[in-house]
């Protein structure tokens, strides 16, 4: 998502058995150019500090303001700057990990994917189908194609 990104292309790829991870997303920019990336709206990179020899202020200054702009779209529950700044990794990774999951099912949606209007149910309305979560839009898709290919087994 991030490869041609002007703030953080240097800083992909990255390592699998490193800890890359951490310390890229260690002074913000990664997590506020994934949410940039998520909601082009939600961020403001006029406000955001940029550089690669920022003082701890500002680098501080970065995560607050992408954790400010995640509220309502991941749960950062126990997650401050410091979990970033000291590279806390079962947090960083759970951050990640919604960041991931939002970029991956932001699209999966019948505005985005009309043949996905298939998925409804005899009785089912077109409406209460778009009211579903992405997930159980994807489930459903999975089980439609095991079903058409003959076979039992349903996720």
């Amino acid at each position: 998502m991030l490869a041609k990104d002007e703030y953080v292309a240097d800083r992909i790829p990255m390592g699998i058995n490193a800890e890359d991870l951490f310390h890229s997303m260690a002074d913000g920019m990664m997590l506020i150019r994934l949410l940039a990336a998520i909601d082009p709206d939600c961020v403001d990179m006029r406000t955001v500090n940029k550089g690669h020899s920022l003082n701890i202020f500002k680098v501080r200054q970065n995560i607050d303001y992408g954790l400010t702009c995640a509220q309502g779209k991941i749960k950062l529950i126990g997650i401050n700057a410091s979990t970033f700044l000291d590279k806390v990794t079962y947090l960083v990774l759970g951050v990640c990990w919604q960041l991931a999951r939002l970029l991956a099912t932001q699209k999966i949606s019948l505005k985005d994917c009309h043949e996905l209007y298939r998925l409804a149910g005899p009785d089912e309305e077109l409406t209460e189908l778009a009211k579903k979560k992405p997930e159980e839009l994807l489930v459903r898709w999975i089980n439609f194609h095991v079903k058409a290919a003959g076979q039992d087994c349903t996720v």
